[in-house]
């Protein structure tokens, strides 16, 4: 099964109730432990390609595997923002990988190729990750070649 939450509310690993009184906090990893699975794996919620593998090695084991995804929501207050990413227009080749993640700050630009609004950019670094072009980059970084 699955349970998804966007981090914006009280759950069992917050420690408050969802009318906001302190409770006493539940860590998900020992509840599945306590109810029998064989092995808990947690992944940075930001990590595709360590969220890939974890999935595939928990479909091909026998044993029972809950996988926990998570991180601190890049939209809370105070959360550290990364810097905005920028389009290489030289290294994109087009194919619009970036814009199928559903970034509500990716659009199509000029000429076609995907733009990256800053202000809307929340910095969690996926469009980098799904580029197989390699042409989205924090503005500094090298393009590994």
């Amino acid at each position: 099964s699955i349970t998804g939450m966007t981090g914006h509310q009280q759950n069992p690993g917050t420690g408050q109730t969802l009318s906001g009184e302190d409770t006493f906090m539940q860590e998900p990893a020992r509840i599945f432990k306590a109810v029998g699975y064989d092995r808990v794996v947690e992944i940075n919620a930001y990590d595709l390609q360590g969220i890939k593998e974890a999935i595939r090695e928990a479909r091909d084991t026998e044993e029972r595997v809950a996988i926990i995804i998570k991180s601190p929501c890049r939209l809370l207050k105070g959360v550290p923002k990364e810097e905005s990413p920028q389009v290489d227009t030289e290294a994109c080749n087009k194919c619009k990988t970036c814009l199928r993640l559903g970034c509500p700050a990716i659009s199509l630009g000029g000429e076609g190729y995907p733009m990256i609004d800053g202000l809307s950019c929340a910095g969690c670094g996926l469009c980098e990750q799904v580029c197989k072009h390699n042409a989205i980059k924090v503005k500094g970084q090298e393009v590994s070649e």
